[in-house]
């Protein structure tokens, strides 16, 4: 089922004195999530100036947000992408998007069951 948003991570903290944030992103590569130029962080659209990859973080440079302090009120909001902005190739699926469908043995057409989570884990994923 395609969803409007996706959950791609948190804004953990402040980075340095001039107003980014960090995102930690959960599921997803940096670099996938440098390339954005918009994100809903705490529900709200919000217009991404520059980003950038520093270890296993994105950097992010935000309207208004020019100090340490402002970055910090950012702390532990949920960030989230558009579904749209998204081209993912066929038969390829976001793991949100997987969750709640039923399993189904291709060979006998028996219900298995139902995706409940997605865990990832440095190696793989486990559904």
């Amino acid at each position: 089922m395609k969803k409007e948003f996706i959950s791609v991570g948190t804004i953990v903290n402040a980075h340095g004195i001039r107003g980014e944030v960090k995102l930690n992103p959960v599921g997803f590569d940096p670099e996938f999530l440098a390339e954005f130029d918009r994100f809903i962080i705490g529900g709200k659209e919000t217009e991404v100036l520059h980003a950038r990859v520093h270890k296993s973080v994105v950097l992010l440079t935000l309207p208004g947000v020019e100090d340490m302090d402002a970055a910090l009120a950012f702390k532990g909001r949920e960030v989230k992408i558009y579904r749209d902005d998204v081209e993912l190739p066929e038969a390829y699926y976001f793991d949100a998007e997987i969750e709640g469908m039923r399993v189904i043995d291709c060979a006998t057409d028996a219900e298995i069951g139902t995706v409940k989570r997605v865990l990832t884990y440095p190696a793989h994923k486990i559904y």
